[in-house]
């Protein structure tokens, strides 16, 4: 039986995207499926298999957005895949067109967008009502044109499951493999006063109020991401704590587990913004697989989310002393961070990880008619 070719689009993150390469493309892969990426990217290559097709880098965000769906579009064609799965807002053109050419096509919906503009900082701040409203409204319309949508949360899905009933939760749960398991984790390669923060750095993040609640110790912080704005990393380099700071930028996988398995506990300060209260982070799980607890918001879904586990501080984002006090609290027993990083690998060996969402989505591309080998 001939496989089944599968196209991956996306013109809003890179081609190494843990959730669309390392997790769907690689998962379908290995399942005999034959893979493309078109997604920003240097050239022309096959990577694990995966078959990269390249798009363009702009600076500007709408230079990107414009340019890039009509070259992601023509390229999308040419592959005459099976299905097309594409994974940003602004490709919603690009999908209805797939669809007027008769083409199967997936809605990948990894946040609650309307949500998320509310408090999307390089958007002008009076325009941001009247544009989650318009996106609310053509993800309504057009996502029940789509043969289906996969959710990155259950909040997301019981949004989307209204609009289209061929809608699917998978979460970002993350890969077991590339977690420390429990046996190997030596505590003498952690580094003492050490705490880490991974992922996109935003003033919605946290980043102000981590830098205040370590300004004036001896903790330091490592840090890795994008920092998206220009502005701020002036700003942050200003600041007194910034000397506590060692900043990676953004890192591969293996740079990633380097500072996982050095720091003694992983941060996670997002806002109380509209697009926060429902959301799931990759870092929330894979600082517990990386045997790290966890100094994070108090939000009543995270506390929902986690209840009845006991490696997770929660503490109010804007707070910058109640931030410092838990952070103290926990690096000054080394013993107690293993002891409750113990139990963070534990949870993901056996409830949080890719595993359980890579059968979901293996069988959901059956019920589409994909064959897997």
């Amino acid at each position: 039986m001939k496989a089944s070719i599968v196209t991956h689009i996306t013109t809003a993150h890179p081609s190494s995207d843990i959730r669309i390469f390392h997790k769907e493309c690689k998962s379908l892969s290995k399942h005999g499926i034959k893979v493309n990426l078109i997604a920003t990217h240097p050239k022309n290559e096959c990577i694990e298999n995966i078959n990269i097709i390249p798009l363009p880098s702009f600076k500007r965000r709408d230079a990107q957005i414009v340019f890039n769906s009509c070259l992601a579009f023509s390229a999308a064609l040419k592959t005459q895949a099976d299905l097309f799965h594409f994974h940003d807002p602004e490709l919603i053109p690009v999908g209805i067109l797939l669809k007027i050419f008769g083409k199967k096509v997936i809605y990948d919906v990894h946040e609650d967008t309307p949500a998320q503009i509310l408090s999307k900082e390089w958007i002008t701040p009076h325009i941001r009502p009247s544009l989650s409203f318009f996106m609310k409204r053509l993800e309504a319309l057009c996502s029940k044109f789509f043969d289906g949508i996969i959710a990155a949360t259950p909040h997301i899905t019981d949004i989307f499951i209204k609009r289209n009933n061929n809608s699917i939760n998978i979460n970002n749960y993350p890969i077991l493999e590339e977690s420390i398991k429990s046996k190997n984790i030596d505590l003498s390669i952690k580094e003492e006063k050490t705490i880490c923060y991974i992922g996109n750095i935003t003033k919605i993040r946290g980043i102000m109020e981590l830098l205040e609640a370590i300004e004036g110790t001896d903790i330091k912080l490592h840090l890795a991401g994008k920092i998206p704005s220009p502005d701020l990393i002036k700003t942050l380099k200003k600041h007194k704590a910034w000397k506590n700071v060692v900043y990676f930028g953004h890192v591969d996988r293996t740079e990633l587990s380097s500072i996982l398995s050095k720091s003694q506990l992983g941060i996670l300060l997002f806002h109380p913004v509209p697009n926060h209260m429902n959301c799931i982070p990759n870092k929330l799980f894979e600082y517990m697989g990386a045997g790290l607890p966890i100094v994070a918001s108090d939000l009543p879904f995270w506390r929902k989310l986690l209840k009845g586990l006991d490696n997770v501080y929660f503490v109010d984002p804007l707070n910058p002393q109640a931030i410092r006090t838990a952070i103290k609290e926990l690096i000054a027993d080394k013993e107690k961070c293993h002891s409750i990083g113990i139990k963070g690998i534990k949870i993901i060996n056996e409830k949080y990880n890719w595993g359980s969402e890579e059968k979901k989505l293996i069988a959901f591309y059956k019920k589409l008619g994909i064959q897997t080998a």
